[in-house]
């Protein structure tokens, strides 16, 4: 059990993260080494005094999405002078499990990076500027919660000539990445989106000298407090 009491009224992150087994436990018994699928529970502690009571047992919300070895996450909005309650258990409640978890509780970034930016058939007024270093470019990002859905963001690319460029989105657990590569009149001239949450898409695209836009975001509109990394060589 967790208690986390927020000094002020905003939306925050749960994640539950299992870890590698420790080394010093590699020669335990095998049924002591079996993986975790990790459920856990947020109650409400309406009044905020730190016990949790019949009546607020009733108020709680279940996460349990994922499978044995993978994280679970909630977001959830919280309000001042209210406090929250973690209870954390195994699916399998009747196994020990010497695999380590880690638990987080983070405000998220709401702040969208290209705020004010409007699009226009597939050009905005302020995008993200791409920026090489050594011939590589590195830009973390986050798909921001805005109206109960994951945000886009765009970036400008600048092409000084006739080229290759390999694009790469690596991305959290929770994101399924989408990237689209547009031209300065906003024609879609490739796209990546193949793989699931958690999988980078990677892709080459042809481009000539001029202008283009890199939009990066969730294929199912979802958001998530964790960074996502866009990489353009």
């Amino acid at each position: 059990m967790y208690y986390f009491k927020p000094e002020k009224t905003s939306l925050y992150s749960a994640i539950v993260q299992p870890e590698a087994l420790p080394i010093k436990y590699g020669h335990a018994q095998e049924d002591l080494k079996k993986p975790l699928d990790t459920v856990f529970i947020i109650y409400e502690d309406t009044n905020g005094n730190g016990k949790l009571e019949e009546k607020e047992e009733d108020n709680n919300n279940i996460i349990d999405f994922s499978f044995e070895d993978q994280p679970e996450i909630a977001s959830f909005r919280t309000k001042k002078g209210m406090g929250y309650f973690f209870k954390l258990i195994n699916w399998d409640n009747r196994a020990t499990s010497l695999i380590p978890y880690t638990f987080t509780v983070k405000e998220l970034v709401t702040k969208d990076e290209d705020a004010g930016s409007i699009v226009k058939n597939n050009v905005p007024t302020k995008p993200r500027s791409v920026r090489f270093k050594s011939g590589k470019s590195s830009n973390n990002g986050y798909i921001n919660m805005t109206n109960n859905n994951g945000d886009t963001d765009y970036y400008k690319l600048v092409q000084s000539r006739d080229g290759k460029r390999t694009i790469k989105l690596e991305v959290p657990f929770d994101i399924d990445g989408k990237v689209t590569v547009y031209n300065s009149n906003g024609k879609q001239i490739a796209m990546s989106d193949h793989y699931n949450n958690g999988d980078d898409e990677i892709f080459n695209v042809n481009v000539k000298k001029g202008i283009y836009y890199i939009k990066v975001e969730d294929s199912n509109g979802d958001a998530s407090p964790l960074p996502y990394k866009l990489i353009i060589k």
